[in-house]
C-alpha cells in the first residue's frame, strides 16, 4: 500500500487465473512480475475462469491469511479531522423503531465539503451491540422521506499501457456501439423498471436498490438517491506502466487485458479527479479491460474510496467495463452495480481503515461471495459477488448486474426490504449466524 493513508474497498478476482494466455509464447508461462499468480494456457478454452472460493477483498494478503477483517493503513490526523468536520453538522431525520435515533450530516458540515449523507444507529440482535450507519442521501427514517440528487462527474480514462491503448470511446470486442455510450446509457444512470422480490421499482439502479432495502419505510413515497450530471463525459488520456496479457473474448476475437499496480492506478485516478471534481460531487472513472494488481495478486476490477483533499472529503468510484467472455460472471456494468451501491451505503469506508472510525462497521460475516474469511463492514456487493442477472437495455442490448445485500442482512435485523427478503434480487432469504 501507499505510505499515505487511503480507504478503499474493491471487487476482486484473485489468484490462479486459469486459462489466461500470457504475453510469452511458452506453452505454460509464469510471469514472475505477478509472484505466485500463474497464468496458464490450457485446453481449447482461453477464457479466465475464477474459482469463487478464491474471490476476496484486499488481495495483498496471502491465501493463508483469509481469516479476520483486513485493514488498510490508518488515516492521518489531518484526514481524521477533515472527515470529522465534513460529518460535523446534523441535518436531522426521523426516528425509526429498532434503529435508534437517526442523526444526520452532509456536505458542508463543519465547514468542509463532502456528499450529502445521513447517519443512524441500530442494535444488532446477534451481539446486542450498537452500530452506526452512514449512507449517501437523506434519511429514509424521516417522517416524510425525500429524494436526493447527487451530481456525478463522468470521466472516461483512455489509457495507454505498454503501448496499447484501452479506449472506452470505442466499441467492445463483440459490440458496434462505443463502450462509453453503453455505460452512460445504462440502468446505472437511466430510469429502468426493476423487479425486486415481486415489487416493481422504476428508478436508476442504485436508487432502486436503496428504496428496496428500506421498503417498509419508503415504499411508494418518492424516496431515492439519484445521479445526475450537468457535463458531457470528460475523456482523459493517461499513460501507465503495467503488463498486458493475451485473452479471447466471447466471439473468438483476440484482444488484450492490462494489469496495473493498484498504487500506480489509484495515484492516476486521484490526480484526474482532483482536476475535474469537487468533494460535493461523485467522480465516476470508467476504464476498459484494465484491472489492478496488488502485491503480486490479480485482479481488482473496481473499487470505491474516500480521501481528504483541500476543502473537504472526496468520495469516488472507478471500475472496468470488461469484454464478455474474459471473466466468468462479469459483464458490461456488473462491476459497477457492485461499486456504486457500495459507495451509496458505505461512502467513507472508515471501517476498512485502522483508526478510521466505526461508521458502517457490522457484526462479522463471511464465507460467502468474494469473502473467504470473516469481515465486518457494510459492503453490499461483497456477499453476492459472482451473481449475475440480465437487465433490459436500450434497443436489443442486455446489461448485467449482480444481486446486492440489504443492510438488515449485515446487522441480522428483521428485513425491512422488498418481499421480506434480504437482497435486491432475492438471493438472500435469511441472514447468516455468527461468522467464525
Amino acid at each position: 500500500m501507499k505510505s499515505r493513508a487511503m480507504a478503499r474497498t474493491a471487487v476482486t478476482l484473485v489468484a490462479a487465473l486459469m486459462g489466461l494466455g500470457a504475453a510469452s509464447a511458452s506453452a505454460n508461462p509464469v510471469d514472475k512480475g505477478f509472484g505466485p499468480v500463474q497464468f496458464h494456457q490450457r485446453g481449447p478454452n482461453p477464457n479466465i475462469v475464477i474459482d469463487p472460493r478464491q474471490e476476496r477483498d484486499n488481495p495483498g494478503q496471502g491465501l493463508s491469511e483469509l481469516t479476520g477483517v483486513s485493514t488498510f493503513p490508518d488515516f492521518t490526523p489531518v484526514q481524521k479531522r477533515m472527515i470529522a468536520q465534513a460529518k460535523g453538522q446534523p441535518t436531522g431525520g426521523g426516528t425509526a423503531a429498532g434503529h435508534g435515533k437517526p442523526g444526520g450530516g452532509g456536505g458542508g458540515g463543519g465547514g468542509t465539503l463532502t456528499v450529502p449523507y445521513w447517519e443512524s444507529t441500530l442494535v444488532s440482535p446477534l451481539d446486542n451491540q450498537t452500530y452506526k450507519m452512514s449512507m449517501v442521501g437523506s434519511s429514509p427514517f424521516a417522517a416524510t422521506p425525500t429524494a436526493t440528487t447527487i451530481t456525478y462527474v463522468p470521466i472516461i480514462l483512455r489509457a495507454t499501457v505498454s503501448r496499447r491503448v484501452y479506449d472506452p470511446t470505442q466499441p467492445a470486442c463483440d459490440d458496434a456501439t462505443p463502450i462509453s455510450q453503453r455505460f452512460f446509457n445504462s440502468p446505472l444512470f437511466q430510469t429502468t423498471t426493476f423487479n425486486s422480490n415481486g415489487t416493481a421499482i422504476t428508478d436508476q439502479l442504485a436508487s432502486a436498490f436503496q428504496q428496496a432495502s428500506f421498503w417498509s419505510y419508503v415504499g411508494g413515497k418518492g424516496y431515492g438517491v439519484r445521479l445526475q450530471t450537468s457535463v458531457q463525459p470528460i475523456v482523459v488520456d493517461v499513460s501507465m506502466s503495467g503488463q498486458t496479457y493475451n485473452v479471447t473474448c466471447s466471439n473468438g476475437k483476440k484482444i488484450t487485458l492490462a494489469a496495473v499496480s493498484i498504487n500506480t492506478f489509484d495515484a492516476t485516478i486521484q490526480s484526474v479527479i482532483a482536476k475535474y471534481s469537487t468533494p460535493d460531487k461523485l467522480p465516476i472513472v470508467l476504464t476498459y479491460n484494465i484491472v489492478e494488481s496488488q502485491n503480486g495478486q490479480c485482479c481488482i476490477l473496481g473499487y470505491h474510496s474516500a480521501v481528504a483533499v483541500t476543502g473537504g472529503v472526496q468520495t469516488y468510484a472507478t471500475g472496468a467495463y470488461v469484454d464478455h467472455g474474459i471473466f466468468t460472471g462479469t459483464d458490461d456494468i456488473s462491476v459497477w452495480s457492485h461499486e456504486i451501491t457500495e459507495w451509496l451505503d458505505d461512502p467513507f469506508v472508515q471501517a476498512a481503515v485502522a483508526g478510521g472510525g466505526a461508521d458502517d462497521a457490522t457484526p462479522a460475516w463471511g464465507h460467502i461471495g468474494q469473502v473467504s474469511g470473516c469481515q465486518g463492514n457494510l459492503e453490499v456487493g461483497d456477499p453476492l459477488s459472482g451473481t449475475e442477472a440480465a437487465l433490459a437495455g436500450t434497443g436489443s442490448f442486455t446489461y448485467h448486474m449482480q444481486d446486492l445485500a440489504y443492510y438488515d442482512w449485515f446487522y441480522r435485523t428483521p428485513s425491512h426490504g422488498t418481499g421480506g427478503r434480504y437482497s435486491f434480487l432475492g438471493g438472500f432469504v435469511d441472514t447468516q449466524g455468527a461468522c467464525v
